[in-house]
């Protein structure tokens, strides 16, 4: 991908109680309002399905897919568990559209908690038409800069790299 254009991440979920191919399709529509960026959607490989490919959209595939989040500006995503705890900790910007279906967990109260913290945005899938705004602020360096800092703000280390380090020391 080119670095000089901006790039957006789509992680919705595996799609096994939501529609994500519509939600993919609304969100596309209005990201396809800003000419220069880039968007990737990531496919799951517990997917129920394999994402069509959009005019000028790319797929992303594999695990972790948090080792390419440096690529991005930001994310658009489910807020499960394992995606949230990498986008905030990560910190990539990302406005989180809650899986709300009964069988799930609480993405609802994650994605809100980002929210109450300036570390994400959160957006009902019946209120799409607030996406272009929010991108709009994610596409400006200093609102992610914002974003990236409360993030950081949430980061709670659990001592890994202490441990690596003392061991690396008995090693030597």
């Amino acid at each position: 991908m080119p670095a000089d254009a901006p790039a957006v991440l789509l992680q919705l979920g595996g799609g096994a109680n939501r529609d994500v191919l519509a939600l993919v399709d609304k969100i596309v529509h209005e990201l396809k309002s800003f000419p220069d960026l880039q968007i990737v959607m990531a496919e799951w490989g517990n997917g129920l399905y394999d994402l069509p490919l959009w005019e000028n959209t790319r797929i992303l595939r594999g695990f972790p897919i948090s080792k390419y989040f440096n690529a991005f500006d930001f994310s658009i995503a489910a807020a499960g568990y394992n995606t949230f705890h990498e986008v905030l900790e990560f910190q990539l910007p990302t406005i989180f559209i809650p899986n709300r279906d009964p069988s799930m967990d609480d993405q609802g109260g994650r994605a809100d908690f980002a929210q109450d913290q300036g570390a994400g945005f959160v957006l009902a899938e019946d209120q799409m038409f607030h996406l272009k705004a929010l991108c709009d602020a994610l596409l400006n360096e200093a609102a992610r800069n914002v974003v990236r800092q409360n993030c950081q703000n949430l980061s709670q280390p659990n001592g890994a790299s202490g441990a690596a380090q003392l061991i690396a020391e008995v090693c030597a």
